[in-house]
């Protein structure tokens, strides 16, 4: 399990992933399993974010918001044919760099759980 645990004033407080296999061709989702533990209210708004090689140089990227609740749930992100940040090109999924996972600025301390990360 991915545990993210933080308190104000962090602003976009999260875990980045790399070190898995770079080539994704053939899949057509990202899923993940989360799980809120510790926090003010009953759920959290979190995102997953996908850098590919070419997103270190035009700084653009691929990602999809969620909610985190106090029950484990399933989170789905479609890469297939998955345009970046501003949709000028798509995602290149034969050379994926990094998966982010973050908060989208949380105004109180928190602790999120994250498990089952795969490639469906």
């Amino acid at each position: 399990v991915l545990q993210i645990n933080s308190g104000p004033p962090s602003r976009w407080p999260g875990a980045t992933m790399e070190k898995f296999p770079e080539r994704w061709d053939g899949f057509t989702h990202l899923v993940l399993e989360s799980r809120l533990t510790e926090a003010a209210g009953d759920s959290l708004r979190f995102g997953e974010r996908i850098d590919d090689f070419i997103g270190r140089k035009d700084r653009k990227w691929a990602s999809k918001g969620f909610w985190a609740t106090r029950q484990w749930q399933t989170h789905r992100m479609p890469v297939a044919e998955r345009k970046v940040l501003f949709g000028e090109r798509f995602l290149d999924l034969s050379e994926v760099e990094t998966i982010i996972i973050f908060a989208s600025q949380p105004s109180d301390s928190f602790v999120l759980q994250i498990d089952n990360i795969r490639l469906e």
